[in-house]
């Protein structure tokens, strides 16, 4: 993949947008590097679909789950971008800006790119200890993506924040999964409590 135009562009075209809003009360500029979400998977591999608004993943050739292997790709085109353009911008405003994280995804979220529509919720019921097993892979790999971009944009950004919450000094990195909304909820609640206790015991251990 080529990229014609430069993180430096890109930070320029953001800062032309914000120089043309005020900023009153507890409001403070911020921008976001959004890729789409569950990008971890285009790190991984998968092939980015733009739409309207909107940037989806789908794999390069679907596999059964009893195939998958998840592992880091080394030069990764989509994650040096996405640290690229999030160092330029930390340079070029120096902490004046909220820079974004971009959406990387829920651990369930990254294996439903490869296996995707109904198929993972059926590996769920016929290959449970396969779908474990890849959770936990990408369980591991979220981490560490997380740990690598907090890197790029730290110590300089002014805090960080998730979705309802209000910025605050620090790290704050939020555990969820959109795709157990596609089950009922006793998987839901079995499903949750496997997505969430790993997350959980990251934090505890951090």
């Amino acid at each position: 993949m080529t990229c014609n135009v430069t993180p430096a562009a890109i930070v320029d075209r953001w800062d032309y947008e914000l120089s043309r809003c005020r900023w009153v009360g507890d409001g403070f500029p911020q921008v976001w590097t959004d890729f789409g979400p569950g990008v971890i998977a285009a790190f991984m591999g998968a092939q980015p679909v733009p739409g309207h608004g909107m940037v989806w993943f789908q794999p390069q050739a679907e596999q059964e789950i009893t195939e998958l292997k998840f592992a880091d790709q080394s030069g990764n085109v989509w994650r040096e971008r996405v640290e690229a353009i999030s160092r330029a911008a930390l340079e070029r405003w120096q902490g004046k800006v909220q820079v974004g994280m971009t959406d990387l995804g829920g651990n369930l979220d990254i294996p439903s790119t490869f296996r995707p529509a109904e198929k993972l919720l059926l590996d769920l019921i016929d290959h449970p200890a396969d779908v474990k097993h890849l959770t936990w892979d990408a369980h591991h790999l979220w981490w560490r993506y997380f740990a690598e971009l907090n890197a790029v944009l730290q110590p300089l950004n002014p805090g960080s924040r998730s979705k309802r919450l209000p910025c605050r000094p620090g790290t704050r990195p939020k555990a969820r999964c959109g795709r157990c909304m596609s089950m009922n909820s006793p998987m839901r609640g079995w499903i949750g409590w496997w997505r969430c206790r790993p997350a959980w015991a990251n934090l505890i251990c951090r």
